[in-house]
């Protein structure tokens, strides 16, 4: 594609856990609002979600992003961050007709730090 790539990062309550059931449905739908009104137009673009658990596979399909992104290079820091688990994450996402992209970081390592 030569739309332009977009990463964004931590877009709704799904990735901190909070808000109510309703909540997430009206995060959900402004998000499929926005992406509705950008597709087609001068502003089009290839848009990643933050990857972090296993409900991002239902969020990003359902608010209307092309697909999602890991971000964290530290393994096992989040579940979309466990290289044990993209082949999977990767599956997941594509029976949703959606792109996984693992972050890496080669000698990444912030464990003195956490």
């Amino acid at each position: 594609s030569s739309l332009p790539l977009v990463f964004l990062y931590d877009v709704s309550a799904e990735h901190t856990g909070g808000g109510s059931p309703a909540e997430k449905r009206r995060a959900r739908a402004a998000w499929r609002e926005v992406m509705r009104q950008v597709r087609g137009s001068p502003f089009d673009a290839t848009v990643l979600s933050l990857f972090l658990d296993e409900r991002d596979v239902d969020f990003v399909a359902d608010a209307g992003f092309d697909g999602a992104y890991s971000y964290f290079a530290a393994s096992g820091f989040t579940e979309g961050s466990s290289p044990g688990g993209w082949r999977t994450l990767r599956q997941r996402m594509a029976a949703t007709g959606k792109a996984f992209a693992p972050s890496v970081g080669p000698g990444y390592n912030d464990t003195l730090i956490r």
